[in-house]
């Protein structure tokens, strides 16, 4: 598997190998001055695109925060820095990641992506 890369809040960006990698998002552990730091049922989801956390720490297992990513791997096709603010999954996503628990997201695809469509105009 090839690495990603990912930009920190401060602007900087590292290069990590992640646990997995769809199209969209992709799994990973924290990562602390550029190096990946196993901490205890805690991982990072990160949206390719943009390089950024989806959100936080998925507070769970490695084998939920790899379920969630898979479920969730699509509806983040729907996601750009653009739209971020008005993602109408946002809510749902965030307690996913505090709960640790996968979950199918609320609204059909083709719906999110009419949503933010008409968030955007």
């Amino acid at each position: 598997m090839k690495t990603i890369e990912i930009k920190s809040t401060n602007g900087q960006t590292w290069k990590v190998m992640p646990r997995w990698k769809g199209k969209h998002v992709a799994v990973h552990a924290p990562v602390v001055e550029g190096i990946c730091e196993r901490k205890n049922d805690q991982w990072v989801i990160t949206h390719l695109q943009s390089g950024q956390t989806t959100g936080g720490y998925f507070n769970g297992s490695l084998k939920e925060a790899l379920l969630s990513a898979r479920i969730w791997d699509e509806a983040f096709s729907t996601v750009s820095e653009e739209t971020a603010k008005v993602w109408p999954l946002a809510i749902q996503w965030k307690r996913i990641l505090r709960q640790g628990k996968a979950e199918r997201p609320w609204i059909h695809l083709d719906r999110v992506k009419t949503i933010v469509a008409t968030r955007m105009a």
